[in-house]
């Protein structure tokens, strides 16, 4: 291949098994033709990096690990050697609807201040089939309200920016074996613009293999340290503890560790620091757009903590002041688990009539 291409796509593999040749060819067969696949493969011992190399495509560049530097340092290397203006990651085990890398690249093309662009996920199993879709916040707004108490992006979903990477000196830091990609997030959103695509780009597999069912407490002190670094960047000046910052991830990232019970007092204080959070971020951004969407995220996310932890009615009755002013539609509440937050929150006197 001459010349740098529009987009790079990072990926990393490690024994990639049975679905390395579909994840391959589901880049390879993009509707965006000008793109390279740099494939950095960490040492693997089932010859994945030897059915890479036999595809023989030119757009494919594959870099080989002497030994296992594990995900985040080989991710690394592949951001290193990606010459493309836009960077796009993808697992070895996920596998790309053919218009993802045009949409997002489109995207980033039309607005020159978007730094990072993901999208929506459909959750297929070992074999293929898919079992629900799930999305994130879609505009800059609504996602740097979520970045305060949860990972906003999919990570093999997303697109970014090079030159954001070259100009800030942005990486993966080694420090992270897990959650490496929340972390770059949070250093990435303070230059620049971010934005999800509601349409699902990419079938995301769970399996055993999964690194994110795997070390669930290390991802966990992790993330806590991430989304109070969010909060200090985003709203200078505002105090909150770390108990509180603990509390307020367990209960809306739905990533915790299992065994992890907040008692009653816990949830009051995880879900009084979202109410504030919601209200001090609210209060910079009078007229932006996307504070509609934060507002539906931060109810949407807080009928799911609360349905996942036997609520009070006390706690249900702050969920319902956390829409402030603003009319509460069902529609803003979204599957079967919130439509019953719906219902209970009727059922309260005073509550949503």
């Amino acid at each position: 291949m001459t010349g740098a291409p529009a987009v790079s796509v990072v990926m990393t593999v490690y024994n990639g098994g049975p679905w390395l040749r579909e994840s391959l060819d589901s880049v390879l067969a993009q509707t965006m033709t000008d793109i390279e696949l740099v494939v950095v493969d960490d040492a693997s011992t089932d010859g994945s990096g030897d059915q890479v190399a036999a595809r023989g495509d030119p757009r494919i560049r594959l870099l080989r690990n002497d030994t296992n530097l594990k995900q985040t340092a080989s991710l690394n290397r592949g951001l290193a050697a990606a010459r493309g203006r836009y960077v796009a990651r993808m697992d070895a085990d996920d596998i790309c609807e053919p218009t993802r890398l045009e949409k997002q690249a489109a995207l980033m093309e039309a607005t020159p201040a978007l730094g990072i662009v993901g999208s929506a996920v459909r959750i297929i199993d070992e074999r293929g089939s898919e079992k629900q879709v799930l999305s994130q916040p879609c505009s800059d707004a609504a996602l740097r309200f979520v970045s305060m108490v949860r990972n906003p992006f999919h990570h093999p979903t997303v697109m970014i920016r090079r030159d954001v990477l070259l100009r800030n000196g942005l990486a993966y830091d080694p420090r992270y074996a897990f959650n490496q990609d929340f972390d770059l997030w949070t250093r990435l959103l303070p230059h620049a613009r971010a934005a999800n695509l509601a349409e699902p780009l990419l079938r995301y597999r769970i399996h055993g293999a999964n690194m994110s069912t795997t070390r669930a407490t290390e991802m966990y002190e992790a993330s806590v340290a991430f989304t109070a670094r969010r909060i200090r960047d985003e709203l200078p000046g505002f105090q909150a503890s770390e108990a509180e910052v603990r509390a307020c991830y367990a209960s809306f990232s739905g990533g915790a560790p299992r065994g992890l019970v907040l008692d009653r007092a816990q949830q009051r204080a995880g879900l009084r620091l979202f109410a504030r959070l919601l209200d001090a971020f609210a209060a910079g951004r009078s007229g932006d757009p996307g504070l509609a969407e934060a507002r539906r995220w931060a109810v949407r996310l807080a009928a799911r903590a609360l349905l996942r932890s036997a609520p009070s009615s006390d706690s249900l009755r702050l969920l319902w002041r956390l829409v402030g002013q603003e009319p509460l539609a069902p529609g803003w509440l979204i599957g079967d688990a919130a439509a019953l937050a719906w219902s209970k929150l009727r059922s309260l006197p005073g509550g949503a009539a």
